[in-house]
């Protein structure tokens, strides 16, 4: 575990502007990094720590003054998260449960109160989903304000911990207890095969034995939810799968995999996985400029290439009208997301 000397030697202080009124978001567009890239910023070493929302976001390290979830650019998935406590996340140190966006009244006493389901239907949880089919890194960022529930939470402000990727995604009970609300949940893992990534998360003092406990836990879940996995067939394509069978435009309605869901539809999903679709001879090649999928069922017939000539389009054409008069909604965004899928078999 990190002791004192190995928190203070990890840390690099970021150096606040000189602002008359720094507590105002005032931001430096012109010198800030893009926060929608992924991966490290250059010059922000995994254990830099700022005092404030603003300051995180003017390194360009998360874009948002009070989202938990930053996109990044190009559909590739979340670029950050921060965890902060206002939501009831699962921290395990290098394995971490992350709950979604959505479900609160941000107002009132109640704030932190659950007043409805979370739905996938955000571009905050749509950027997790990504993550989940792209494997593209998500950088983290612990706040203080979640130090009752955490021992590598910082004593003050905010620190970077370094890269994460997205293994798993589920829909719980609220986690806090105090509704009958479900949420949508996330699996990150800490990336530690780069020699950039060698950081240890520092564990506050006299808290080292709470945050081995903690990671025994966290690993012992990752064991029992892989085993479970394995044995329901629960692959990231099911995954993947169930999220767009049930969407109402195409792309998303719900990021579950619940065991009961998993269970009832166990059938139509052996019957819709991309790989197991019969290749249609007749449809068109995916080089005619006019050619669109006309139904789901027909997309997931699409052999790669066609799938990759879609997804050169759904980047390259502002309007997808032109395309084709598809008989069932097709969203650009399923094209993209079924190219990305296709990278993991």
């Amino acid at each position: 575990m990190s002791s004192n000397s190995t928190h203070s030697k990890n840390q690099t202080e970021y150096q606040r502007p000189q602002s008359a009124n720094f507590s105002k978001p005032f931001l430096d567009y012109a010198s800030r990094p893009d926060p929608t890239q992924q991966g490290h910023i250059p010059g922000v070493v995994p254990g830099t720590t700022w005092r404030s929302r603003a300051e995180i976001s003017q390194a360009g390290v998360h874009g948002g003054y009070q989202s938990g979830i930053s996109a990044s650019k190009n559909d590739q998935g979340a670029a950050s998260i921060v965890m902060n406590g206002f939501y009831a996340n699962s921290d395990g140190g290098d394995l971490v449960w992350y709950i979604g966006a959505g479900g609160k009244h941000l107002g009132g006493k109640d704030y932190k109160k659950m007043i409805k389901n979370q739905t996938i239907n955000t571009s905050y949880n749509k950027a997790m989903c990504q993550s989940l089919i792209t494997g593209q890194p998500v950088r983290l960022v612990r706040g203080s304000k979640m130090k009752k529930n955490s021992p590598w939470a910082p004593d003050e402000g905010f620190r970077y911990d370094g890269l994460y990727v997205v293994t798993r995604s589920d829909q719980v009970p609220d986690p806090s207890q105090e509704t009958a609300y479900e949420c949508l949940e996330w699996r990150l893992e800490r990336i530690k095969n780069l020699d950039e990534d060698k950081y240890e998360i520092p564990v506050r003092p006299d808290l080292e034995d709470k945050a081995e406990q903690l990671a025994s836990q966290a690993m012992s879940r990752k064991l029992n939810e892989d085993a479970l996995d394995e044995k329901k067939g629960n692959t990231i394509k099911a995954q993947f799968q169930h999220l767009t069978r049930l969407s109402k435009d195409s792309y998303y309605a719900t990021c579950t995999t619940s065991a009961a869901v998993r269970d009832e539809e166990r059938k139509i999903l052996k019957s819709k996985t991309i790989n197991e679709q019969p290749r249609s001879p007749d449809i068109a090649s995916s080089h005619n400029k006019t050619f669109w999928p006309a139904s789901k069922s027909q997309l997931y017939g699409l052999s790669f290439s066609q799938l990759n000539g879609l997804a050169f389009k759904r980047t390259k054409n502002s309007d997808i009208s032109e395309l084709g008069n598809a008989q069932e909604f097709i969203s650009p965004q399923l094209i993209l997301m079924l190219h990305n899928l296709c990278r993991l078999e």
